[in-house]
């Protein structure tokens, strides 16, 4: 069935390939091929008034560049020319480049009147207005020692991290700490009570077996500032438990400290060797009763 002609349009034949582009059906790429044969003058026939390629909504739709599949090549677009480029010098180094007129006359109503050549003399020249650091000494706050440091913004106050946490606390900042620990201390553990919750393991049968004996017990027994592992009451006995950690010199030496306050207030004190990690046996302390 032969397509039907619009109205206003000269009828339609079924061979309308063969036609004139401007006799064609009304498609959206025969806009586009008569638009550009119109242009670049390939056909010295020209295409009736009221052809559709003559809009100006389509104009401006129209590709950039390229071929269609007709072999027509399709028009550049007016690229600004050389008239409108304005030659500059470059402000740092002196080389000569070109710019558009438009973006100069928008710089220059800004207030720019140095224009650069790239980025990177754009930069030298703003680096160049800064103050380079050097280096000065300078006395500690805190300590009072002389270090070395920059003029830089950020350069360092303290000569070390210790001496600016030291400076950092305040004394209103270790009175508002001490008082807060004050009102938390109720919810806190004694040292001692901390290791007889970790230890626990370790003294559960012999525990039970003091228990069965009838023996009076404390485990981790406070003694002034050191806690000692076992506290025979009826024997007044201080039993400590030494791992393999205690066979180190510096070890021994608090070890010895620690027995001689204790026997200078009148207590005995046992050492007993057992195996790091593990439970503490029962027959020596058992031998002690």
């Amino acid at each position: 069935m032969p397509p039907k002609a619009r109205a206003g349009f000269p009828p339609l034949r079924d061979d309308s390939a063969a036609r004139p582009l401007w006799e064609r059906p009304l498609t959206p790429r025969n806009r586009r091929v008569c638009l550009l044969v119109g242009q670049a003058g390939l056909d010295t026939r020209q295409p009736p008034d009221r052809c559709p390629c003559r809009t100006r909504d389509y104009a401006r739709s129209a590709p950039s560049e390229g071929l269609t599949r007709t072999g027509v090549r399709l028009p550049t677009p007016p690229y600004k020319s050389k008239e409108e480029m304005e030659r500059l010098t470059c402000s740092l180094c002196g080389k000569e480049f070109d710019r558009r007129t438009g973006e100069v006359n928008r710089q220059r109503r800004r207030g720019r009147t140095r224009f650069f050549c790239s980025t990177s003399c754009a930069a030298r020249h703003g680096n160049a207005k800064k103050k380079k650091a050097r280096l000065v000494e300078k006395a500690c706050p805190c300590c009072g020692k002389t270090f070395t440091t920059s003029t830089r913004r950020r350069s360092a106050t303290f000569c070390s991290r210790s001496c600016a946490s030291r400076s950092s606390v305040t004394p209103g900042r270790r009175e508002g700490a001490r008082k807060g620990g004050l009102r938390a201390s109720g919810n806190l553990c004694s040292p001692e009570e901390t290791l007889r919750k970790r230890e626990a393991w370790k003294y559960e049968n012999l525990r039970q077996e003091l228990s069965r004996r009838g023996v009076d017990h404390t485990f981790e027994y406070r003694l002034g500032d050191f806690v000692y592992d076992l506290f025979l009451h009826s024997h007044k006995t201080l039993v400590e438990f030494d791992g393999n950690d205690h066979l180190y010199p510096s070890a021994g030496e608090k070890d010895t400290g620690k027995s001689m306050y204790a026997v200078g207030r009148g207590f005995r004190v046992v050492r007993v060797q057992v195996q790091s990690r593990a439970a503490v046996p029962i027959d020596p302390v058992i031998a002690i009763l």
